[in-house]
C-alpha cells in the first residue's frame, strides 16, 4: 500500500470519519459545509483514500454520489471502527472522572470530629464510589507499614520522602469558666496568666488513641 503525497497514517481516523460524512450526506457541497471546510478539499480527500487503499470508493455524477462494492464495504467498516473508538474513548474518560476504590485516612480526634466527619455525607454524595476507611488517632502514622493512603497531622512534620500539603490553621485561644474568672480575677495582660492554674490536652506519641490531660497550676507563660 503506497501512501500518496501529503497524506499520513496519523490522519486516518480523521479521514475517514470525514469520508462517512460525505457518503452520509451524498454531496461533496453538503459534507463540506457540515465539517466547515472548502468543497474542494472533500474531494481531494476522498482522492487521497481511494490512492491509499488502491481501489475506487465512489463513483461521482454532477447529481449523486454512489458507492462501490468496495467503498460500501469501507463505509460499513468505519462506522463500526469509529463507534467503537467514540465508546472505548467514552468508557476511559468516564472511568477517570469517576473516582473508586478503598481509601484509607488517618486523623486526630479533634480534625476527624470537628472537620472531617461532619462532611462524610456529602463527600459520599459526590464519590458514591469510594468506600472511606477512617482512623482517628494521635499516634504518627507510618504510611507504608500502616496501608495508610494519607494522614492529617498537626504542627510541624518530620522530614520524610512523603508529599506534604498544608491544609490551613487551627487557632488555639486561652479560656477561663465564669467561676473561675469570679474566683481568680479576669487576667488583663499577659503576665497575669503566669499566676492562673490551667488543664491543657498534650498529643501523645504513642500507639493509643488517647490524649493526656494535665493539670498545671501557675505554670502559663506569654
Amino acid at each position: 500500500m503506497k501512501t500518496p503525497a501529503g497524506f499520513s497514517l496519523q490522519l486516518c481516523r480523521a479521514r475517514q470519519a470525514e469520508h462517512v460524512r460525505i457518503v452520509d450526506m451524498n454531496s461533496f457541497t453538503r459534507a463540506s459545509e457540515s465539517l466547515g471546510i472548502a468543497r474542494a478539499r472533500t474531494t481531494t480527500i476522498v482522492q487521497h483514500l481511494e490512492a491509499l487503499l488502491g481501489v475506487p470508493l465512489l463513483l461521482r455524477t454532477t447529481r449523486r454520489l454512489t458507492l462501490t462494492a468496495e467503498g460500501m464495504h469501507y463505509h460499513d467498516r468505519c462506522v463500526r471502527i469509529l463507534a467503537d473508538i467514540d465508546e472505548a474513548e467514552s468508557a476511559l474518560s468516564n472511568r477517570s472522572q469517576s473516582l473508586r476504590g478503598r481509601l484509607r485516612i488517618e486523623m486526630p480526634g479533634a480534625i476527624a470530629h470537628a472537620v472531617v466527619l461532619p462532611s462524610i455525607a456529602d463527600f459520599h454524595a459526590r464519590h458514591p464510589h469510594i468506600e472511606l476507611a477512617v482512623g482517628v488517632s494521635s499516634r504518627t502514622v507510618d504510611l507504608v507499614s500502616d496501608g495508610v493512603d494519607c494522614s492529617i497531622q498537626l504542627g510541624n512534620l518530620p522530614n520524610s520522602g512523603l508529599i506534604a500539603r498544608r491544609l490551613g490553621d487551627i487557632e488555639r485561644v486561652t479560656c477561663a469558666s465564669p467561676a473561675y474568672l469570679r474566683q481568680r480575677g479576669v487576667p488583663r495582660t499577659p503576665n497575669d496568666l503566669s499566676h492562673m492554674s490551667a488543664s491543657s490536652a498534650r498529643r501523645v506519641r504513642t500507639d493509643t488513641a488517647w490524649d493526656s490531660i494535665s493539670t498545671r497550676p501557675g505554670n502559663l507563660r506569654k
